[in-house]
C-alpha cells in the first residue's frame, strides 16, 4: 500500500498526467533492458539494484514529509549527497554515479562568479557540518520539496539510455545503475522528485525488484526562495547560497571509453 495519503490521492488524480505516464515508461524500459542484461550477464542475479538518477534539480521553500519519497516498500533507501541549497558540479556528481565519493571528500567552495568569496571560503561552509549522507527517513522528517527536470533541453547531450556501471565490489552481484532523466512523453518542465520515486515504486513492485535510489541532482534553491534553515539543520545540514559542493577524491581520469564518455556527459551537464 501507498504509505503517503497524500501521495495515494495524487495517484487518483494525477495518474494520467504525461510527466507520471512518461516516468512510468522510462523507468518500464530500465526494467526490460535490465531483464534482458540479467540473461546475458553470468553472475549478475540480484534482484536489488542501486539506482542513480541524474537530473536538473532545485529545492522549494515548502516542507514535506520525507515519507513521500518511500511511498512503497519496494523502494528501499533514498539517499542525498549534498547538503540542502547546494549545487554539485562533474566531479561529485562522477563519485556519485560510480559509488566511490566518501564524506570526507567533500569540498565546499563557492558557486557564483557573482559571489564575493571565492575558493573554500569559510562563508560556503554547510551547517551543521555532516559526516555522513542524507539517506531520507520513512518516518516523515520535513525536508524541502524536491523538483527534477529532464536532460532533454537543446544544451544538453544526448543521453540514448541507462549506463550498467561496474559495481567496484567484485564479490557483489548487485547491479548499479545510471538512469538519465528522460520524458518519452512529455518535454520540459518539471515534476515533483516524489512523482519520480511514485512511478519508480509501482514498477519496483510489479517486477520484483527492489531499488536504493541515489540522486545526482543540484538542490539550489531558486532565486528569492526562504528556507526555514533552522528546521532543515535539524534534519541535516544547510549550505548557505551559491554554495557547490565538489568532491577531492583523487582519481585519474577514466581511461575506459564509457567511463570517460559518462565523466564527459557529466562535465557538460554540471560543470
Amino acid at each position: 500500500m501507498v504509505r503517503d495519503e497524500y501521495l495515494r490521492a495524487w495517484l487518483q488524480e494525477e495518474g494520467n498526467t504525461d510527466a507520471f505516464l512518461g516516468l512510468v515508461d522510462l523507468f518500464q524500459m530500465m526494467k526490460t533492458q535490465l531483464e534482458r542484461e540479467r540473461r546475458r550477464r553470468r553472475g549478475f542475479g540480484s534482484r536489488e539494484i542501486d539506482l542513480i538518477f541524474v537530473a536538473h534539480g532545485r529545492i522549494s521553500g515548502n516542507l514535506m514529509p520525507s515519507s513521500m519519497l518511500l511511498p512503497l516498500p519496494s523502494l528501499l533507501d533514498v539517499v542525498l549527497y549534498q547538503p540542502w541549497n547546494c549545487t554539485i558540479n562533474a566531479t561529485a556528481a562522477y563519485g556519485i554515479a560510480t559509488g566511490t565519493i566518501e564524506p570526507r571528500h567533500c569540498q565546499f567552495v563557492c558557486g557564483s562568479s557573482s559571489c564575493s568569496s571565492a575558493g573554500t571560503d569559510h562563508e560556503h561552509q554547510p551547517t551543521p557540518p555532516s559526516s555522513t549522507w542524507n539517506h531520507l527517513s520513512p518516518g516523515g522528517e520535513a525536508i524541502p520539496e524536491i523538483f527534477l527536470s529532464p536532460l532533454n533541453a537543446p544544451h544538453d547531450k544526448a543521453w540514448s539510455e541507462f549506463k550498467l556501471l561496474r559495481e567496484n565490489n567484485k564479490h557483489s552481484d548487485r547491479a548499479r545503475v545510471l538512469l538519465p532523466f528522460l520524458l518519452p512523453r512529455a518535454r520540459g518542465g518539471s515534476v515533483p522528485f516524489s512523482v519520480v520515486t511514485l512511478a519508480l515504486s509501482l514498477v519496483l513492485k510489479f517486477s520484483g525488484l527492489k531499488a536504493r535510489l541515489h540522486l545526482a541532482a543540484c538542490l539550489g534553491k531558486s532565486p528569492g526562495t526562504q528556507l526555514d534553515e533552522e528546521e532543515l539543520s535539524r534534519q541535516y545540514c544547510v549550505a548557505p547560497d551559491d554554495t557547490m559542493m565538489v568532491s577531492t577524491q583523487e582519481f585519474n581520469l577514466p581511461t575506459d571509453p564509457d567511463e570517460r564518455e559518462l565523466y564527459e556527459r557529466l562535465k557538460d551537464l554540471f560543470g
